[in-house]
């Protein structure tokens, strides 16, 4: 052995095979067994000088082998075997079927048949399972649809329609019958027989097939004849035109006879009435517009007669009733009758004068005028009534049809316009300040009529001339100042001439 370090004691003696040497951790060193020295882990046993596996358990790690029938090895690659787990080797291997009440467990591997009952087809392909419905047949049942003819559908809910059951689809009935509910209670119908001319009568409990008896019978055409009244036949003897039907004992029947008598009308409007002497008696038709009145003296207690007026109660013709009064005759009050050329009619006073119920009638004031005057007629000023019409008698007051000396100041105030249209009408003298471009022209022309027009032009506005004012070579207001314009008139033309601007 070689050099040693200061302070490692070694063994004095060789140690066995397969030992190893080991130190205190002071410097000195024994031979031990390897497994001495070594702690095994899970899975690892360690005995002497040998370190192997454990065999796996349910409870310890270890090592196994893999059994070929499940596992297949490729160099230390484990992989499951195709087939390689039983089905025994399933927590579940099975599966159940059921159909609510009974079940049965098929294991993996084996094979659950779905089998087609009762309108019901199965059929497999390519792992796909398909369930259908077979049509339905009058064998089998089965799926259908429903014709919208017969049936219509809300929802899946098939219902009947209305008319939807068609005679044809109604079971046979037997010959000569008709289908009815023979009781008093709902429930079912059943099919009534009726022979030959026989109805069906509702009895309130059901019906009663019978053919018409007694009084009358009828043929199976419908046609119905009256054999008797009452019980009591009717003579076959058929009836001519005039004749009643009598009842005879003798005979037991009815029989129609003919009454021989007078006709007593002979012309249109006759009236047959009765009197004690005549008996039945003739009245012939009256006088145009007479009435049939009662009278208790007459051979036949009536006459045709006018009517008299003492016979009219009071208040009783009204005046639609009279040809020449109008039909509005109210005793309204104040009103009067007046006639119109036609018939009389129901008015009240108006205008000029006003009439009391009285008879008391009254001129309104101020409505007589000059013409309604006599000319010899005097009339008291206090008579008169002044206003617009009739001015206050003034000395001083202008005539106009001669001639005048003014003592007092005469004017003729201007009139304001923007308008270049001057109505003479309104006056003679006028201020006139247009706001842009105008005409100056007139209205109400009356010839002698003359004065002056202030023209105030602001903005140097063009003044043109209406076609029937007249002006001078010099005329010229289109620039802005102030002018004075004289006017005549002579009553178609107007005569007009302008100063210069004025400053």
């Amino acid at each position: 052995m070689g050099s040693l370090t200061a302070g490692w004691t070694m063994p004095t003696a060789d140690g066995t095979d397969g030992q190893v040497m080991k130190t205190d951790g002071s410097g000195a060193f024994t031979f031990v067994d390897p497994g001495s020295v070594l702690t095994a882990g899970e899975g690892i046993d360690i005995s002497t000088n040998t370190i192997s596996g454990e065999d796996a358990s349910d409870s310890n790690k270890g090592i196994a082998t893999f059994n070929t029938a499940n596992f297949a090895n490729s160099s230390g690659d484990i992989t499951i075997k195709d087939g390689g787990v039983a089905n025994a080797e399933l927590v579940n291997s099975s599966i159940t079927v059921s159909d609510g009440s009974n079940s049965t467990a098929t294991a993996l591997g084996g094979t659950i048949t779905y089998a087609a009952g009762e309108g019901i087809d199965v059929a497999e392909s390519s792992g796909t399972i398909t369930v259908s419905g077979e049509d339905a047949s009058d064998s089998n049942k089965g799926v259908a649809t429903f014709n919208t003819a017969n049936f219509a559908n809300s929802s899946g809910d098939i219902t009947i329609k209305d008319g939807g059951v068609a005679n044809a689809e109604l079971a046979d009935m037997a010959a000569n019958t008709i289908k009815v509910r023979d009781a008093n209670s709902s429930g079912v119908p059943s099919d009534k027989a009726l022979a030959t001319t026989e109805i069906l009568i509702g009895d309130g409990t059901g019906f009663t097939a019978a053919s018409l008896s007694n009084d009358a019978t009828m043929t199976n055409a419908g046609a119905v004849t009256v054999t008797g009244i009452q019980g009591t036949a009717v003579s076959s003897t058929a009836p001519t035109n005039d004749q009643y039907m009598k009842y005879s004992s003798a005979s037991s029947e009815w029989q129609m006879v003919t009454i021989v008598g007078t006709d007593k009308l002979t012309t249109k409007g006759d009236l047959l009435v009765y009197n004690t002497v005549d008996s039945e008696t003739r009245l012939g038709v009256g006088t145009d517009d007479y009435a049939l009145l009662a009278d208790s003296g007459a051979t036949n207690g009536v006459d045709w007669k006018q009517v008299a007026t003492d016979t009219i109660a009071d208040d009783a013709v009204t005046g639609a009733k009279i040809s020449f009064i109008d039909d509005s005759i109210a005793a309204t009050d104040t009103h009067i009758m007046v006639a119109d050329g036609t018939d009389y009619n129901n008015v009240a006073v108006s205008g000029d004068i006003s009439l009391a119920n009285d008879g008391t009638a009254a001129i309104a004031s101020g409505v007589i005028v000059n013409a309604d005057v006599n000319v010899s007629a005097a009339i008291a000023d206090t008579k008169i009534a002044l206003g617009t019409a009739i001015q206050a008698y003034d000395a001083d007051t202008a005539k106009t049809d001669v001639d005048q000396s003014w003592a007092g100041t005469q004017r003729g105030t201007p009139s304001v316009v923007t308008d270049g249209t001057l109505d003479l009408d309104t006056a003679n003298n006028f201020k006139y300040t247009p706001a842009a471009n105008d005409d100056l022209e007139f209205s109400n022309e009356t010839a002698g009529q003359a004065g002056f027009i202030t023209l105030i032009n602001p903005s140097a506005y063009t003044i043109s001339l209406g076609s029937e004012v007249k002006k001078g070579a010099s005329w010229d207001v289109s620039t802005a100042g102030t002018y004075l314009v004289s006017y005549y008139s002579d009553g178609t033309s107007v005569y007009v001439s302008a100063s210069e601007a004025l400053s």
